[in-house]
């Protein structure tokens, strides 16, 4: 209706439709859809891409470090700059804070 201030209800939205108890979902055209899953895929793919290489990169790692003797050593492979860092070896009665409590004393010498 027209006139007297009123109007009649907007036109369906081609993208409007009417779920079960009367809410309105909204379905994208066909296009779109298809270029949404197909960007999804392709982020999906590149996420395994991703998980391969990190796979790839950890195997390289343990083939070095079995290379250079490295395995059950507490020195590490810094995988950014290719520097092997050596922890140094605790000292029999030492552990990583000095010497232990039954550590002792140095013996004096002859004065």
């Amino acid at each position: 209706m027209t006139g007297y201030g009123l109007t009649s209800p907007p036109a369906p939205s081609p993208l409007t439709e009417r779920g079960l108890e009367g809410e309105v979902t909204q379905q994208l055209p066909p296009n779109e859809l298809f270029h949404l899953r197909r960007t999804v895929l392709e982020a999906e793919g590149k996420e395994l891409a991703a998980q391969m290489a990190r796979l790839a990169l950890r195997q390289l790692v343990l083939e070095i470090e079995r290379k250079h003797r490295l395995l059950g050593t507490s020195a590490r492979l810094d995988i950014h700059t290719g520097i092997i860092e050596l922890s140094p070896e605790p000292v029999e009665g030492e552990n990583e804070h000095g010497p232990g409590p039954d550590a002792h004393p140095p013996a004096a010498g002859p004065a």
